[in-house]
């Protein structure tokens, strides 16, 4: 993970993780599958907030 408080700077950060900078300065954003998944999640949470994931699950 890349720190800004860290000792190194950024590039040798990402030097050392074999990550562009560009990367870093710009995160993707959720793909469509993920964006689904936590609708589907937050719904299910809102219904029953009790609900664990072995629930989820069966």
């Amino acid at each position: 993970m890349v720190e800004k408080s860290g000792k190194l700077s950024i590039k040798i950060q990402c030097e050392f993780l074999c990550a562009s900078r560009r990367s870093y300065y710009k995160p993707k954003g959720e793909n469509d599958f993920n964006k689904e998944l936590m609708k589907l999640l937050e719904e299910q949470y809102m219904k029953d907030p009790t609900c664990g994931i072995m629930v989820i699950l069966r």
